[in-house]
């Protein structure tokens, strides 16, 4: 069931970094599971969810949160100086055999290899809110090779190193084979790890500081392109689409949302019985314009670009 733009769907699995405790929230419209059962197949309803589930378990194996260990600093409202880490999104991806992770490069700022920590997904399904047993994960290094900065877009991508041994519950989304166009309509998916589900699980001090060990959560909504008349900094049509934040009405923030790809949900039936998901990677979220509720996203073909002048060409400029 592609669901209507505007209400958060769902809250997929339940990752952290800082002390394990994995509790995942549930989808929203999936309460009930019983509605979910293959009796409901034959059903337009039942079909509708059986569908809305593939695509949510297809898209949701290349999720990973970033974890940038470089620490921010700041004030808590009480003037005491505070210190926390950032967390982002990525997609797992595979570019000419290289095994990699798609992102904001402001996601990585200052960080090299061994200050970036991963969240996959808790298990190898999703896991609802009504199951007794649940899965817990906590922030693990992956095998980096190098960090590719684009030069001249807000991307990056980390390039594992060829290892032997799969890396537990990631799936790479083959490219360029699985990019998309920007749909003219239709809903859009966006799975990630916004700041808004974290919360403080240790405080610790650290040379005069308190640090917050947070636990994250993922989330996701769906949404549509948008187009506006409003100057927007940044934004370029050639390079960039819009897409409507909706969870902002809830009194959400986008924040840790950067990163994430955006995936049309394109179906694809074989046989009339027969009914595959086909998500489509459309694009990745890199900007927020918070007065008027927009994201920007930075085009499959402009990532393609990316990828083929830097990842495709050996040890580009930029690599560290």
């Amino acid at each position: 069931m592609s669901g209507a733009p505007g209400y958060p769907l769902f809250a997929v699995g339940y990752s952290l970094f800082g002390k394990p405790k994995v509790q995942p929230q549930g989808w929203a419209l999936l309460h009930n599971r019983e509605l979910a059962e293959a009796s409901m197949v034959e059903h337009i309803v039942g079909m509708n969810i059986e569908q809305n589930k593939a695509v949510l378990e297809r898209v949701f194996w290349h999720v990973v949160g970033i974890v940038n260990m470089i620490r921010r600093t700041g004030k808590n409202t009480s003037g005491q100086d505070i210190a926390w880490q950032e967390i982002g999104t990525g997609v797992a991806c595979r570019f000419m055999e290289r095994k990699l992770i798609l992102t904001a490069k402001h996601v990585l700022e200052h960080a090299g290899d061994d200050d970036l920590r991963f969240l996959p997904r808790p298990s190898g399904r999703i896991e609802w809110a009504d199951e007794p047993i649940r899965t817990r994960v906590e922030r693990v290094p992956f095998p980096i090779g190098r960090i590719v900065r684009c030069q001249w877009e807000d991307l990056a991508a980390i390039v594992l190193k060829p290892e032997p041994t799969e890396i537990a519950n990631v799936r790479f989304c083959d490219l360029p084979k699985n990019f998309g166009q920007v749909p003219t309509e239709g809903v859009l998916l966006v799975i990630g790890y916004p700041y808004d589900q974290a919360f403080i699980e240790q405080i610790s001090q650290n040379e005069g500081s308190k640090v917050h060990n947070l636990s994250a959560k993922s989330d996701g909504f769906r949404s549509e392109v948008v187009k506006t008349n409003k100057l927007l900094s940044g934004f370029d049509e050639e390079s960039h689409f819009l897409i409507k934040f909706y969870p902002s009405f809830e009194g959400e923030r986008p924040d840790g949302y950067s990163g994430a790809g955006v995936w049309d949900e394109e179906h694809k039936e074989t046989e009339e019985t027969v009914w595959s998901a086909t998500p489509k990677l459309t694009g990745i979220q890199t900007h927020a314009y918070r007065e008027s509720g927009l994201l920007r996203v930075v085009k499959a073909e402009v990532m393609l670009k990316f990828l083929e002048e830097s990842v495709g060409a050996g040890k580009p400029p930029g690599a560290i």
